[in-house]
């Protein structure tokens, strides 16, 4: 049986998380989508996500992470940032394999 290359590529660069809980999980590819629909380089992420931009690189080329890395650069991508036009944009993770970036939304309450 051959496999298409989307499944082949999503397969070798899923990144391992408690599968158990249930929340919407978060891959390697749909983090470095979720990074590049946001304009931001691997530096910048790791800032906002306050990890190293080793990490984010070792986890983007598949490496598995601590559920608390993972859970801090999903945080960081759905906080999103500012855009130039006074809006918000930020990333929503759609299922394990899917990433829409919002555009125009509200600033996140000071907390």
């Amino acid at each position: 049986m051959v496999l298409p290359v989307a499944f082949v590529v999503l397969y070798l660069y899923s990144v391992n998380i408690d599968c158990d809980e249930v929340q919407k999980m978060m891959r390697a590819t749909t983090m470095k989508m979720a990074r590049a629909g946001l304009g931001w380089g691997v530096r910048e992420l790791a800032e906002r996500a306050g990890v190293t931009a080793n990490t984010v690189t070792r986890i983007e080329n598949g490496a598995d992470a601590k559920k608390s890395t993972m859970d801090a650069i999903q945080a960081a991508l759905e906080q999103g940032a500012p855009d130039e036009n006074g809006g918000w944009r930020f990333a929503e993770f759609i299922s394990p394999d899917g990433v829409r970036i919002v555009e125009g939304g509200v600033a996140p309450p000071d907390e």
